[in-house]
Parts: structure tokens; C-alpha cells; sequence
């Protein structure tokens, strides 16, 4: 069985694709209370977002990658609201 790409890559894509604390502060500037990030992954940029007091849903197709950001959201003490889709 072929493995998808949320179980290849799961573990490793914050290693390649790491936190972006510059645009989570160009997306704060405008002071959004809500977002919808499409493709949220491990939560790099839902989490910090939910952190700075935006409440967010992310959509990802990926259970892994769900879970990541489940994970990461529970540690940052923050809510994500997370819905497995495409």
C-alpha cells in the first residue's frame, strides 16, 4: 500500500516549512477575528493565529497533518477548529 502524503510527511514539515512569525504578524495587522485556512497541515500558521486571538478553522485532507495540528494546538493552549476535507 502506498503511503499519502500526511503519513510521508506528517513528522518532518515543520522541519522544512518552519513557523512564519513574519507573515502570522502581516495577517494580525489588519485585526481579523476569524480565518479560514485551507491546507492548515501541521497548524503553523492556524496555531500562532488562534494564539494572537484569532479564532480559526482549518481544513486539511490529511489526518496526520490533523492531528500535528491538533497536537500543536493543545500545547500552545489555544482552540483550532479542525475539519478533515478537500
Amino acid at each position: 500500500m502506498q503511503e499519502t502524503y500526511g503519513q510521508q510527511f506528517a513528522a518532518i514539515y515543520d522541519d522544512v516549512f518552519p513557523p512564519d512569525p513574519d507573515l502570522v504578524g502581516l495577517l494580525t495587522q489588519s485585526q481579523p477575528t476569524t480565518a479560514l485556512e485551507l491546507g492548515v497541515g501541521t497548524g503553523r500558521i492556524a496555531v500562532p493565529l488562534a494564539h494572537a486571538g484569532v479564532a480559526v478553522t482549518g481544513v486539511d485532507l490529511s489526518p496526520e497533518m490533523l492531528e500535528r495540528c491538533r497536537r500543536g494546538a493543545q500545547d500552545a493552549v489555544v482552540d483550532v477548529e479542525l475539519i478533515q476535507g478537500s
